[in-house]
Parts: structure tokens; C-alpha cells; sequence
């Protein structure tokens, strides 16, 4: 196994930033990141196939970053409702705007 160079920096990503996938069998679709593993993998939810109880391990060079972070993700507590619903409400703008892009 080789060691990858720069795994001490951190990760590019911050949790709640809106992603798009662009590699694999997931290729266009819209995630959250939902926590940083280390400096070259996220765990990403969208609410559907990838729910909060299921999230896929993505490499961060797979992802295409939006400047949008939602906050309510950030600061999620225990007391405070974060469901899959949810995760498609937030979602909901980015794939919309992103089926126009493909038209």
C-alpha cells in the first residue's frame, strides 16, 4: 500500500456544502456532505439512495464543490429535526438548476 502525500492537510470540503459527483456510477448527481473522513474522502447523503442512515464514502477529488453550505446541516444537534425529507428539500434548487443546465 502507498502512503498518498498531503493526508495531513485538511479537507477541501466543509460539512453541509452542496457537491455534485463527477465520476462513477452516481456521475451528475447532487449530494450534501454530511462529515469529512480525512483529507481525501467525504461521507455524502442526498436523501434518496443515500440516506443519512446509509451515506457514501466519495473521494474528494471526485466532487464538484457549489459555494453553497447549508447551515442548518452545520449546526445540526440532537434536539434538532435532520431527516432524508429534509436533505431533499435542501437539494431540491441544485437539481433543478442542474436538469436546466443538461436541457
Amino acid at each position: 500500500m502507498t502512503v498518498e502525500a498531503n493526508m495531513n492537510r485538511p479537507c477541501p470540503l466543509v460539512v453541509g456544502q452542496v457537491v455534485r459527483s463527477k465520476a462513477g456510477h452516481d456521475k451528475g448527481k447532487v449530494f450534501l456532505v454530511l462529515d469529512c473522513c480525512d483529507a481525501k474522502h467525504v461521507h455524502v447523503v442526498d436523501g434518496r439512495t443515500r440516506s443519512l442512515a446509509h451515506p457514501k464514502k466519495k473521494r474528494v477529488i471526485h466532487l464538484q464543490p457549489f459555494r453553497a453550505v447549508v447551515s442548518e446541516l452545520q449546526t445540526m444537534s440532537e434536539d434538532a429535526v435532520c431527516d432524508d425529507a429534509a436533505i431533499r428539500k435542501w437539494l431540491a434548487p441544485y437539481e433543478a438548476a442542474h436538469t436546466k443546465e443538461e436541457s
